[in-house]
């Protein structure tokens, strides 16, 4: 390997930064139990990986998360995020069986899912 002395120093420091992320990942995020055995497995690992990451990071990023570690920010991010998550996904659904948003005039709309409609 013809590298000098500086060269091995760089590209130590890279892999350090990489082992690091991979450590972080799955130690903080408990993202050591997905397959990575297939390149799908990685794929979906990677993606799962940077989204934990940037949620966690811009909770860590707001004025009052600077002193929170990787655990605390990542559990932060699911408290705040995800609420908003499964309301668009349950809206989603209502959507996809005509029953949201209710239609002007009381037509059809979650009244004959609950026998009485308030919104």
């Amino acid at each position: 390997f013809p590298a000098g002395p500086r060269t091995v120093l760089v590209w130590g420091r890279r892999r350090f930064t990489i082992e690091h992320f991979f450590r972080t990942v799955k130690s903080e995020f408990s993202l050591g139990r997905f397959g990575r055995r297939t390149a799908l497995g990685v794929h979906r690992f990677l993606v799962l990986s940077f989204l934990a990451y940037l949620l966690a990071h811009w909770v860590r990023l707001a004025p009052d998360g600077g002193g929170l570690s990787w655990r605390e920010a990542g559990r932060e991010a699911a408290r705040l995020l995800l609420p908003e998550v499964v309301l668009r996904v349950l809206m989603a659904e209502l959507g996809a069986l005509g029953l949201w948003p209710p239609p002007a005039g009381g037509g059809r709309c979650l009244c004959g899912v609950f026998g009485r409609c308030k919104f």
